[in-house]
């Protein structure tokens, strides 16, 4: 809704409804699957009908990867003046990141971010020149905002997102009304079981997960219909988890859980200490360290004798 309301605004399609309201462009952000391109999708779905009828043009961005940057500024600019041309409009960058990330945190910039920094400087100036006399409005999603060069989330000067909406993690709750819509819209006429101990299981998996689980739970009552009507049981719900994997984790080799600790391994003290700081915080804490602005450590060696 507030995305919505964001958009209309910008494109001039409604009065501002309070003195805080600002006409910008608006970036989205969430993991992977999380259902950015829903919402989205969404968002100008509800302004490109009557009786608005806002032209839409979309790019999806992980195409452009690797492409030269004149190639990439090209591609943008002339949907851009496609956009100007048919406004009111909006344009809509998938996948943002791909082509102006966040840059290393090396002594000497790599070649990748030069890169990102020659595209985020353009795409900053092709967004800015949209706010002078120009019904059009911009929409971007990215996996978060530490993933985006700082050139276009500046807070000072020129800026080329202010608005950023954020989807979390799903909780408990939400995981527990999505499986029930899901499977109530695919079977209307089923038995529900409890799906308590499934909305346990998938801690972590985003909504694009819980429609593929929700598939196979389907697969498996069909399966197993009877004479009696179509019905989901908890065989059924424990047959589909059985080898469902999370998108984020397909092709990923699990290690399996050890019982061993720093507290198991005698003395070492400044060994643990280094390990924790090197390969521990990082990975626990991504988002802070992501900012830092010094040059991380990126790998321990560690040698000793056999045993």
């Amino acid at each position: 809704e507030e995305g919505r309301t964001t958009l209309e605004y910008a494109l001039k399609l409604v009065e501002a409804q309070n003195q805080d309201m600002v006409s910008d462009n608006i970036l989205i952000t969430g993991n992977q699957g999380s259902g950015k391109s829903r919402i989205v999708e969404a968002i100008y779905s509800a302004v490109s009908g009557s009786p608005h009828h806002v032209y839409i043009s979309v790019v999806d961005c992980k195409t452009l990867k690797g492409k030269k940057a004149e190639s990439v500024g090209k591609t943008v600019a002339e949907q851009l003046a496609e956009c100007v041309y048919y406004q009111p409009a909006v344009l809509v960058l998938e996948d943002l990141h791909c082509i102006a990330g966040a840059p290393t945190h090396d002594t000497e910039p790599s070649q990748e971010s030069l890169y990102f920094l020659r595209l985020a400087t353009v795409l900053k100036e092709m967004l800015w020149t949209l706010r002078v006399g120009q019904c059009v409005g911009v929409m971007a999603t990215a996996q978060s905002r530490a993933q985006l060069h700082p050139k276009l989330l500046s807070a000072r000067g020129r800026h080329a997102f202010t608005t950023c909406l954020h989807i979390p993690a799903l909780n408990k709750d939400d995981r527990l009304c999505i499986l029930r819509e899901l499977l109530e819209a695919k079977l209307p006429s089923a038995q529900l079981p409890e799906l308590d101990d499934l909305v346990v299981k998938t801690k972590g998996c985003v909504a694009q997960d819980l429609h593929k689980l929700v598939d196979r739970i389907v697969f498996k009552a069909c399966q197993r219909q009877t004479q009696a009507g179509l019905e989901v049981g908890e065989s059924d719900l424990a047959a589909a988890y059985e080898g469902f994997v999370p998108g984020d984790l397909v092709n990923v080799p699990l290690i399996r859980h050890s019982s061993y600790s720093f507290a198991s391994v005698g003395g070492l003290g400044s060994a643990k200490q280094l390990l924790t700081e090197v390969l521990v915080w990082p990975t626990k804490y991504p988002e802070v360290f992501s900012q830092c602005p010094l040059r991380l450590e990126k790998g321990v060696l560690l040698y000793g004798a056999p045993g």
